[in-house]
C-alpha cells in the first residue's frame, strides 16, 4: 500500500498536522519497523528533509500516547484513494479504517 501511494505520488502528509499524525499512526503500529514507511510517505513532499523526518519520527516513538493509533494511517491511506489488496489483510486494514474514522 505504502508502494502504491508512493508511485502514483500521493501526497498524504501535506500540512503539518497529517504529517505528525502520520508519524504517530506508524510508530503505534509498526514501531522502528514503520521508520522506512514514514520515509517514503513523506518523501511525496516537496517539504521532505530526511534529517527531519528522521528526528520526526524518532520524537513519535518516544512520545506516542497511544491515542493516534494505526487505523489513521489506513484511513489517511484509503481517504487519498490508495487501493487496498483484497484478501485479508485488505478487510483487516478496512475494519480498523473505519474504527479509526469513527473515533
Amino acid at each position: 500500500m505504502v508502494q502504491n501511494a508512493v508511485s502514483r505520488g500521493i501526497n498524504v502528509a501535506e500540512d503539518y498536522s497529517d504529517y505528525i499524525t502520520l508519524g504517530f499512526s506508524l510508530a503505534n503500529g509498526f514501531g522502528e519497523e514503520g521508520r522506512a514507511y514514514f520515509h517514503a510517505l513523506a518523501s511525496v513532499s516537496s517539504k521532505y528533509n530526511s534529517d527531519q523526518a528522521d528526528k520526526q519520527y524518532s520524537l513519535c516513538l518516544k512520545s506516542s500516547d497511544g491515542k493516534i493509533t494505526v487505523g489513521s494511517f489506513y484511513w489517511m491511506l484509503k481517504n487519498a484513494g490508495v487501493e487496498f489488496p483484497k484478501n485479508d489483510e485488505y478487510e483487516n486494514a478496512i475494519r480498523i479504517a473505519s474504527i479509526s474514522k469513527k473515533a
